[in-house]
């Protein structure tokens, strides 16, 4: 009986009581709906921006598979040729100049060819895209950026080297 006059107890409270665990629901289910919201968007705009970095790569890395015309050298002019694509982002193109590529031809390493400019991620460790020459054949790879200083820094200890043995 004391369980019965408690739960119309319940009924009998004014309806703003009843309601304010529906309202606290409510809001909980709104703050959560719009942080994985945020967090969808976060990822959309790194998957376009790394997409973008990819794709600009990778026609940098046909360009020069061009120029190098099935000889397996690394050609000496590495300026980029890239357009924009219909609503691609222009993402700057950095690259190896002509000396350096002169000296890297012969040393049998893993050479970075070029490089995009870093692209910043809202969500996950920033990067930028790589156009790397071996064995006769570019390659694009996504590198984070302490991943491409590691390399860069490599890639500068060989420069030098092949620079001495001349």
């Amino acid at each position: 009986m004391h369980d019965a006059a408690r739960g119309n107890a319940a009924l009998s409270a004014p309806p703003a009581v009843r309601r304010r665990p529906q309202i606290v629901l409510l809001v909980v289910l709104l703050l959560v709906a719009a942080a994985t919201l945020l967090v969808f968007i976060g990822l959309l705009g790194d998957f376009r921006r790394q997409g973008n970095a990819l794709t600009q790569a990778k026609q940098q890395a046909a360009v020069y598979a061009g120029r190098s015309a099935g000889t397996g050298i690394l050609p000496l002019n590495l300026e980029p040729e890239v357009g924009t694509e219909s609503g691609a982002e222009t993402i700057s193109v950095e690259w190896l100049s002509a000396e350096e590529a002169r000296l890297l031809r012969k040393s049998g390493s893993r050479v970075i060819v070029a490089r995009t400019a870093p692209v910043v991620r809202a969500l996950g460790r920033d990067g930028r895209a790589v156009v790397f020459f071996k064995d006769g054949r570019f390659d694009v790879e996504w590198v984070t950026l302490a991943e491409f200083e590691a390399l860069r820094a490599a890639q500068q200890v060989e420069i030098a080297r092949c620079a001495r043995r001349q």
